[in-house]
């Protein structure tokens, strides 16, 4: 089933090169956007983050060495202030995303709401940020229901585009709200329980493994959405129970779509790209499916024992005996 799986998501975005490349260019677009404020940003001085209250993370700090001397607190305290001073007389290039970065999600959150305190305007590259990432998140929704078509055998166009937008933004930027909020939670806890001796290591795995189990169950929430239900609590709900049913196809499925990403990179992702990351999510859950539907159909039958070459037929008979010669040269065959 998992090698069929991986020749259908080919041959599927094959058949649909355009529509991936349209989908992978507005992943970039906003991709770009989100990049922005950190590009046109400056750097936040080793010395500005010690004084700041992080003097082990600024040793750090790739942009500016450390003084063979150390500075005096006076000194330190100087460079902080100049540091605001010149963020608040160029908001446009605050080093938000760096802050917050060297400092922690705490600390950052606290220097960023000193300079926007400072400066207003400094507020804006932030919401460029959130917006970006906002918009992200809904494109993500889009992006699901399309290749689910795809995966459908279908031919979306962009009208389906601005349908799909309608039915999923709301889910995507929860989905979104949600995992930023338990990443930001981590980020937290992981420092805190680092210095608990061996409750603390104990809590931190827990943490890893649970974090683990989150982004596993992310694969199914997006195709969930798109082709199963379409509240919010209902599809986080089943996109764990999936996972903890299928717990090695789902170490499977993040494999290749790590492999999709890296070979992505040599196209600078416009193929396979992002948006084939969906379609493989999209096409793995079509035929997982398929699964149920048997055990519902044959109550009591053994659960390893999936007929899966019974269950395929039509979806092999649709993608044909193609091969890499015939896509290339059709002529031939």
């Amino acid at each position: 089933m998992f090698g069929f799986l991986v020749k259908k998501t080919f041959f599927d975005m094959w058949d649909n090169m355009f529509r991936i490349i349209l989908l992978n260019l507005a992943f970039l677009a906003l991709m770009g956007m989100i990049a922005l404020p950190s590009l046109l940003s400056g750097d936040v001085p080793a010395d500005a983050a010690a004084a700041s209250g992080s003097a082990s993370v600024s040793a750090q700090s790739s942009v500016q060495k450390a003084p063979a001397a150390p500075l005096s607190d006076a000194e330190m305290e100087a460079d902080f202030n100049t540091f605001l001073s010149e963020c608040a007389a160029k908001p446009f290039s605050a080093p938000l995303a760096r802050i917050l970065l060297m400092l922690g999600p705490v600390r950052g959150s606290q220097l960023i709401g000193m300079l926007i305190a400072r400066q207003p305007l400094i507020v804006l590259p932030l919401v460029i940020l959130l917006i970006g990432v906002a918009a992200l998140a809904a494109l993500c929704g889009v992006a699901s229901r399309m290749t689910s078509e795809i995966a459908d055998y279908k031919q979306p166009g962009f009208a389906d585009f601005l349908a799909s937008l309608k039915e999923s933004w709301a889910n995507s930027l929860l989905g979104a709200g949600l995992l930023a909020g338990y990443l930001f939670v981590v980020s937290i806890a992981f420092p805190f329980y680092a210095g608990k001796g061996v409750v603390g290591w104990l809590a931190m795995g827990l943490l890893f493994w649970v974090t683990v189990a989150a982004l596993l169950a992310v694969q199914y929430f997006f195709p969930i959405q798109s082709r199963l239900d379409r509240k919010f609590r209902k599809i986080v709900r089943k996109s764990f129970l999936l996972l903890f049913d299928n717990t090695i196809f789902s170490f499977g499925l993040l494999a290749v779509a790590l492999i999709i990403f890296g070979v992505s990179a040599f196209t600078a992702f416009l193929l396979p790209g992002i948006s084939t990351i969906f379609l493989w999510w999209n096409a793995a859950l079509k035929l997982r499916l398929y699964k149920y539907d048997w055990l519902e159909q044959n109550p009591g039958a053994d659960r390893r024992k999936v007929p899966w070459d019974a269950l395929l037929i039509d979806d092999r008979e649709r993608v044909g005996k193609r091969t890499l010669k015939g896509m290339i040269f059709p002529w031939k065959e």
